[in-house]
């Protein structure tokens, strides 16, 4: 819940500043702002990347130590 709170936000923000460079109106602000926005966003989707990819790992261990203890509990009955 966290991650799509945080991916919601960023594009929020990079959104908002994309649009403030619009009603700006001039080209250059719009092109700086862009690649503000768009840093902004691709630096968001690398973090919440690597976010996942660590999670995935201690998931898949505590799925391997639930079917190791539940086969010794079985065992023991």
């Amino acid at each position: 819940m966290k991650t799509l709170i945080f991916f919601v936000i960023t594009t929020v923000v990079s959104y908002g500043v994309m649009m403030s460079a619009i009603y700006k109106g001039t080209d250059m602000d719009i092109v700086k702002h862009g690649v503000i926005a768009f840093t902004i966003w691709g630096v968001c989707l690398v973090y919440l990347n690597r976010r996942m990819r660590k999670r995935s790992p201690r998931e898949e261990n505590e799925q391997m130590l639930n079917v190791y203890l539940r086969d010794r509990l079985k065992r023991r009955l």
